[in-house]
Order: C-alpha cells, then sequence, then structure tokens
C-alpha cells in the first residue's frame, strides 16, 4: 500500500499514512459485514478531509459482487460526546436518505456501507469533480439551477449579509428581507 502525499513532515507523513492505512482497514471490515464476503481494497489515495476526517480514494481489489472500480471512504474521529450537530451523523442519515432515491434523481454518491461505531462511510467515487461545497458555494448559478431542477424548489437569491440588497440596510432587514424572499417562493 502507498499513500501519495506532496509535502508537510516526516511526522505529519507518518500520521497520515497511518490515517489512511487504519481508514482502508475498516473500510474492508465495515464492506465485508455489509456484503457477508470479503471485499479488499488497495491504492489509497488521500483526498484530505476537514481534520475531522480523513478521506480516500481506494480501488476495490477483489469482490465477489459488482461494486464500482473505485469507492471514496470517509472515516471521523472519535466521537466523544454525542451532541447536536455531530457531521458523522448527519452525513450517514443524509446519504441513508438520498441512497433511498433512483439514481436520476439522486444528488450525492450512493452509500455502499457505513458503520456507526467505526464513524465512517463508504461511497461512489464520482471522480475529479468539483465537490459539492465547491458547487454550492461558487459563483456558478448553473449548480443552483440544477439542484432546483432535481428537487422541485425554485432558486431563491437571498441577501449574503447587511447590504446585500437595498431592502437589507440593518441586521432587522436583513431577516426581513430573506424571510420575505422565502415565503414569495414558497407561493
Amino acid at each position: 500500500m502507498s499513500v501519495e502525499t506532496t509535502t508537510g513532515s516526516s511526522d505529519a507523513i507518518g500520521g497520515i499514512e497511518s490515517a489512511v492505512s487504519e481508514t482502508v482497514a475498516r473500510a474492508e471490515q465495515v464492506l465485508s459485514h455489509r456484503f457477508g464476503a470479503t471485499i479488499r481494497l488497495a491504492d489509497p489515495e488521500h483526498l484530505g478531509g476537514s481534520g475531522k476526517s480523513t478521506v480516500v480514494r481506494v480501488r476495490v481489489a477483489s469482490s465477489p459482487f459488482s461494486l464500482p472500480r473505485t469507492l471514496v471512504v470517509k472515516r471521523y474521529g472519535p466521537a466523544g460526546q454525542q451532541v447536536v450537530g455531530d457531521a458523522f451523523v448527519q452525513e450517514a442519515v443524509s446519504y441513508q436518505l438520498f441512497t433511498a432515491f433512483s439514481p436520476e434523481d439522486r444528488m450525492c454518491p450512493e452509500m455502499f456501507a457505513h458503520d456507526g461505531a467505526v464513524r465512517l462511510v463508504v461511497l461512489e467515487d464520482l471522480g475529479r469533480a468539483p465537490t459539492l461545497e465547491n458547487k454550492l458555494l461558487g459563483n456558478d448559478p448553473k449548480a443552483a439551477d440544477w439542484l432546483s431542477e432535481r428537487i422541485h424548489v425554485p432558486v431563491v437569491i437571498l441577501p449574503y449579509s447587511v447590504g446585500g440588497t437595498p431592502a437589507a440596510h440593518d441586521l432587522f432587514a436583513l431577516f426581513d428581507d430573506t424571510v420575505a424572499r422565502l415565503l414569495g417562493a414558497a407561493k
């Protein structure tokens, strides 16, 4: 197994390699348990993460099932206290919901397996495209239009901050303008 790294101290690189190796090993266990047969993963590529998670692209080396050629594995660190807003729980539940949609209506990668005790999700690899975060926070209106068409909700342009629109001249007006725009779109 090799891990692609580009910069950083040898201690940081060793920590990344260890996190990636552990993530891949756990993913093999979770997938094997989920499918009831041994599934082997290879060629991990560290994709980064938020600091709270390790994200790895892996090749499916062997599987008796028809899995995609590559998968993305995301493993969160220890839960500590379970709090409202736990990123792992939110992500796992969201993928469970959206994976139930038909492939044409799905707006995210398919989830193949997850494990709450290990805090890990195994997802369809969408390739080297921009992330959902990049698309939603970017300046390209096509992303908003694409999502709007699929979930049948109109696109609403909201003021980003006070002064973001002529009507949002103070904090109270920002709130009023935002609510008015959302209610207007709901009609």
